[in-house]
């Protein structure tokens, strides 16, 4: 028996197992028995296919090939109608026709694949089984694969669109448990089936029935954890709460919503996740009376509140009544718990109070009209008339006396015709004739009557065929006299013709200011672009600026200058010459791309574009070198299309010029480039003045040290700067005893700012032995190993506000007692102070020694600000690339020392590209910053986190034990990020994928280690984010 026939055996086995386990969750249930069904038919394919498998010769294959038919036919019927009964497609399942349409092609196809060639032409002997021969020139062949993969899509659409539609999580995660499973299915057997024929792949066995346990995984794993096709209390108690006719709410003792029915999300345009959490007096118009009623429910639990109130829509604002009834909801204890309202719709029901009182009120007025008929008609300025069907008046209404002129009696039983104007005569007579021979017809014309007078007129007539009335037995003409209207109208007629035409001519106006409107408006974005775009630039600058500020050597900077410029404006060649002190030429500093060979060059006055530029003070551009008169000559230097370059100016004048090139024919610099470069060359300017300030501030303390030596000769210019002088300064004498050992010093003289720095008055200190100030501290004495000494108790006490400047001084009179070599000067931070001062110290005999305090708090401050600004990211804070991979080097370098682990890790935001687009860039850099903190409070304090771009950040983990270190930290990481962020008013989910390798077990290589990293983070990706992924050789592409 082969492998694949006990495969097959053992999935009987398992699909019997899932629909007899599903038929005996709910056996009534139709859903459930369509499902039972699906399983006897994978069963009955499994087991014939069991024996197909095993098969000792072809004729056998043959008769079980037809024995499972029925199974494979069957299947793709079943499964649509399980998707159709599973969706609530019931309404299609109960036409008598859907159920034999859907299983009309099972049966056409059995009967083929028994009595003929379905797919399968002939069956071949393989290692494994029999292999299927395919038909695939066979007509059948194609249809009943289209007939299979029909049906498949057919059922994951409806049950895909089913996920979507619902509103339950539950019913989600079923929909797409079930598509993924099945998908993945019929993929692999269209593999086999379809695709390894076209290739002419014939070892492969037909595994069909064994590929469908995926499917029915699927199907297990969402009846086990999500509860389909099963009837739990919970899912009956919402199903039932979704399905009531009335709205229901659940709030808990705070007011806030906890639950709504489907009823009322739809009625007020809410999703349910939206509306939990909110104050359940914001879905009403009555806010403060909801307030009052709650209240007066929680004092008195036992009584239900019945009243009238109004919803108020989500997005239309509309407010819908409803009959409303509030009660308390208690526990076990009978403690009151919550509150529930149910409300019912009543705006059918005020619709219908309405209609009735209209209809009333109708029937009222109708009674008032037939009451008052006769009085209308007498009293009516229209002339009211009955003509029987051959023409003659029967009834005319007294009001033809005052209008025409004529009696009522002496019109009667004449024809109306007599009376009209000859010209509208045809046209009253061809009315008259079709309205008789039109029953409850009605009819309209203006037409001119002849007043008693002579006079004609115009009176607009309305007739109605009433000849089978038994009231009225003719036709009602109605005739009003708008002789009057007509003149009226003719007037507004004129004037509507005069408006019309004003209209058209605003209208061209508004098209026109529309059209400069739209003009602008495209202006406007073509500005918008403009301005990203420079912010863009003036944030590289910015960058650049910080960077260029840390250089101080000259040479440094130069060479630094040249790299960021044309990194700005992305081109690889660029130079920088700086005017020789002698001002006579430009030497050629830096350089790169086609100005690397140029360095140590010079150029003279007027020579080339940076001789013009140096003499002329202002920044110059040439479009077309070749043609650039005084040119420096070259073959390197004619390959250049454009070229532009920018004085570098302090307060004495051009101090250089920079200048970048293209070799590109037609490649110019554009405006922008100008401008970026302009401010570029500020900021260089800047810096190089630093640059050179520092370099004579060095010069400068070396020559002070002179200095102070030649004031010691002449005593005048000594107290002149001693006495004006902004820096702390003090002239001591150590005292010697009778063995010419140091025990002490006083201090000669002292000034004001020393006075202010030590704090100690000069009364105190002039011509005072040093140990007298501390007497108040026990075992002080001087010796010549050690000098000044205080316990650790005074030390630890910090009585003396001053007293790590006075240390300071101790150790000054420690070296110069002891002849030690002393530094020309050190940086010193005062804790009492909080200030930084440069304490500046020599000897200039022996027995003697000066002291000078600097104070550089603010130098100090702005050089750790730009340390700090040049090694950090500026929106998280957290270490940039810059200080990462400075950190990385020293961790490994120590870790290799010590034989140490060293764990280097790669974060990457999942789907945080999405967060920025739905919520903006700016809910995306508050998140950063959330994230941020948090990897930073996940960590150890040896450890090191770091943002390298947009949302990727790495890890160092040094001095490693054991991998249980390193899972320590995902795991709290991965905690972290369990609970959404809350982000103005936004909840926010993220999650993180994670790679890692460790040194020295993966590499050595700090580059190597962090290739490997990111292979590892890819591969947590893969497998579907939110995970970590320690880095192994497998993970490497082939």
């Amino acid at each position: 028996m082969s492998i694949f026939s006990l495969l097959s055996a053992s999935t009987v086995l398992i699909y019997l197992a899932v629909g007899i386990y599903v038929l005996r969750l709910d056996t009534r249930r139709g859903l459930n028995r369509i499902f039972f069904l699906t399983t006897l038919l994978l069963s009955h394919w499994s087991l014939a296919y069991a024996f197909f498998y095993s098969s000792p010769d072809k004729s056998l294959c043959w008769l079980w090939y037809k024995i499972s038919s029925p199974g494979w036919c069957f299947l793709p019927a079943s499964l649509l109608h399980f998707f159709l009964a599973l969706t609530g497609r019931k309404g299609f399942l109960k036409h008598r026709w859907a159920l034999p349409l859907i299983y009309l092609p099972a049966i056409i196809f059995t009967f083929q694949a028994i009595t003929g060639i379905l797919f399968v032409r002939d069956f071949q002997p393989t290692d494994y089984g029999w292999y299927e021969v395919v038909a695939m020139d066979s007509a059948w062949y194609w249809l009943f694969n289209t007939y299979y993969l029909g049906y498949a899509v057919l059922g994951f659409f409806f049950t895909y669109a089913w996920g979507r539609a619902s509103r339950r999580v539950m019913e989600q995660k079923q929909s797409r448990l079930i598509v993924i499973s099945g998908i993945a299915t019929i993929l692999l057997i269209m593999l086999v089936n379809m695709v390894f024929p076209l290739l002419n792949i014939t070892s492969i066995v037909l595994v069909e029935p064994i590929l469908m346990i995926i499917w029915i995984s699927g199907i297990w794993v969402a009846i086990t954890r999500y509860r389909l096709m099963s009837l739990t209390p919970a899912i009956a108690i919402d199903k039932i709460i979704n399905q009531i006719r009335d709205t229901l709410i659940l709030t808990d003792l705070q007011n806030r919503i906890m639950l709504i029915n489907s009823l009322l999300a739809t009625m007020l345009g809410f999703d349910e996740k939206d509306i939990t959490g909110r104050p359940v007096e914001s879905l009403f118009m009555e806010k403060e009376s909801i307030l009052e009623t709650i209240a007066m429910i929680k004092q008195d639990p036992q009584q239900e509140v019945q009243c009238e109130l109004h919803y108020q829509a989500a997005t239309t604002g509309n407010l819908i009544p409803v009959s409303m009834s509030m009660s308390a909801i208690k526990d076990r204890n009978d403690e009151i718990i919550g509150i529930v309202f149910l409300g019912r719709d009543i705006r059918q029901m005020k619709q219908l109070l309405k209609e009735i009182e209209l209809r009333e009120r109708s029937e009222k007025e109708l009674r008032d009209v037939e009451e008052h008929y006769k009085a209308l008609i007498a009293n009516s300025t229209d002339i009211i008339t009955i003509i029987d069907a051959k023409g003659a008046l029967t009834f005319i209404s007294p009001s033809i006396t005052s209008v025409l002129g004529y009696g009522a009696e002496s019109l009667l039983h004449q024809e109306p015709c007599r009376y009209i104007n000859e010209q509208d005569l045809d046209n009253a007579r061809s009315v008259f004739t079709d309205i008789v021979n039109h029953p409850h017809a009605g009819r309209s014309r203006q037409l001119r009557i002849r007043h008693a007078d002579g006079s004609y007129r115009m009176f607009q007539v309305i007739l109605q065929n009433l000849l089978d009335n038994p009231s009225v037995k003719g036709i009602i003409a109605n005739a009003r006299d708008i002789t009057d209207r007509k003149v009226v109208e003719d007037q507004l007629k004129k004037a509507h013709d005069e408006l019309e035409s004003r209209v058209r001519e605003r209208t061209q106006e508004l098209t026109q200011a529309n059209e400069r409107l739209q003009q602008e408006i495209q202006e406007r974005i073509r500005m918008d672009e403009k301005l990203r775009k420079h912010s863009k630039y003036l944030a590289a600058l910015h960058e650049t600026n910080l960077a260029l500020m840390n250089r101080l050597q000259l040479s440094d900077l130069l060479n630094s200058i040249v790299v960021y410029d044309t990194t700005l404006l992305d081109t690889p060649n660029g130079y920088i010459c700086i005017v020789d002190e002698s001002q006579s030429y430009l030497a050629t500093m830096a350089g790169k791309g086609i100005f690397e060979a140029r360095i140590g060059d010079r150029i003279y006055p007027h020579q080339g574009l940076a001789g013009k530029v140096w003499q002329a003070g202002h920044m110059m551009t040439t479009d077309n070198y070749s043609l650039l008169e005084n040119r420096i000559p070259g073959a390197d230097l004619d390959t250049i299309a454009s070229l532009i370059t920018i004085p570098l100016k302090s307060e004495s004048g051009v101090m250089g010029v920079i200048g970048l090139a293209h070799t590109e024919s037609g490649k110019t610099f554009d405006e922008e480039e100008i401008a970026l470069l302009l401010q570029f060359a500020q900021f260089a300017s800047i810096a190089m003045d630093n640059a050179r300030l520092y370099t004579s501030v060095q010069q400068e303390l070396m020559e002070r040290k002179k200095a102070e030596d030649a004031l010691q000769m002449t005593e005048l210019k000594y107290h002149y700067l001693f006495l004006n002088m902004e820096d702390g300064f003090a002239y001591h004498k150590i005292l010697y005893d009778e063995e010419k050992g140091p025990v002490d010093f006083i201090c000669l003289e002292a000034n004001n700012a020393f006075e202010k720095i030590t704090g100690i008055t000069k009364e105190d200190l002039i011509n005072r032995r040093f140990s007298e100030i501390y007497t108040r501290y026990a075992g002080v004495h001087l010796s010549r190993d050690d000098g000044i000494h205080i316990s650790a108790d005074d030390q630890e006490s910090g009585e003396w506000p001053r007293q790590d400047i006075l240390l300071n001084l101790m150790d000054i009179y420690r070296k110069s007692s002891l002849n030690e070599e002393m530094e020309g000067f050190t940086d010193q931070y005062s804790q009492a102070l909080e200030r930084w001062y440069t304490v500046s110290n020599y000897s200039p005999q022996e027995g003697y020694f000066a002291t000078i305090f600097h104070d550089i708090t603010e130098r100090k401050r702005l050089e750790q600000s730009l340390k700090h600004m040049a090694h950090h990211d500026i929106l998280t804070d957290l270490p940039n690339r810059l200080l990462f991979y400075d950190r990385l080097t020293q961790t490994l370098a120590q870790a290799s020392r010590h034989y140490q682990m060293v764990a280097v890790m790669i974060l990457d935001l999942d789907y945080f590209k999405e967060v920025n687009d739905t919520y903006g860039h700016d809910i995306g850099d508050m998140l950063l910053k959330v994230v941020s903190r948090k990897l930073a409070g996940n960590i150890r304090v040896i450890d090191t986190v770091a943002r390298i771009g947009g949302d990727e950040f790495t890890f160092i983990l040094p001095d490693i034990k054991s991998f249980n270190d390193v899972y320590k930290i995902i795991q709290r990481i991965f905690h972290s990020f369990s609970l959404p962020v809350s982000i103005s008013t936004h909840q926010l989910s993220i999650s993180p994928s994670m790679g890692i390798a460790i040194f020295p077990t993966d590499s050595r290589d700090m580059e190597t280690l962090l290739k490997y990293a990111d292979i590892a983070l890819y591969r947590a990706k893969d497998k579907g984010r939110n995970t970590y992924q320690f880095y192994n050789p497998s993970m490497n592409p082939d």
